[in-house]
């Protein structure tokens, strides 16, 4: 009991740092697509969708789960799944237009987590 306590206050732990760390992204302005990218590599993200193409952008949102995601563009409902052992970001950036952006990325490496056995 007292093992899968401290496992759920190590998974809530991550996902508070993963939280903390999405948070600097919101406010950053990219001049273009390629800068946006080359700062998700540097940040251990790749790219696997992306709706809106209007530049610059100043991100205003960052949403990051496990396995699978979903987030809305333009109304309609998109859904991310089985990737699993995977991080999983959604970006929603507005240009300077007021056009708006989604980019969906994963990481570059797969979370170890540790399957509980009963």
């Amino acid at each position: 009991m007292q093992r899968i306590l401290l496992k759920k206050i190590c998974l809530f732990c991550l996902c508070s740092i993963i939280l903390l760390c999405s948070c600097s992204e919101v406010g950053k302005t990219f001049q273009n697509y390629n800068q946006f990218i080359n700062y998700q590599k540097e940040n251990d993200f790749l790219f696997i969708g992306r709706f809106g193409n209007s530049w610059p952008a100043e991100v205003k949102e960052v949403k990051i789960e496990l396995h699978h995601i979903s987030f809305t563009f333009n109304g309609t409902s998109h859904k991310y799944t089985n990737y699993d052992g995977y991080k999983l970001k959604v970006v929603r950036l507005i240009s300077d237009n007021g056009k708006e952006n989604v980019i969906v990325l994963r990481s570059k490496e797969k979370e170890e987590i540790e399957k509980e056995i009963y």
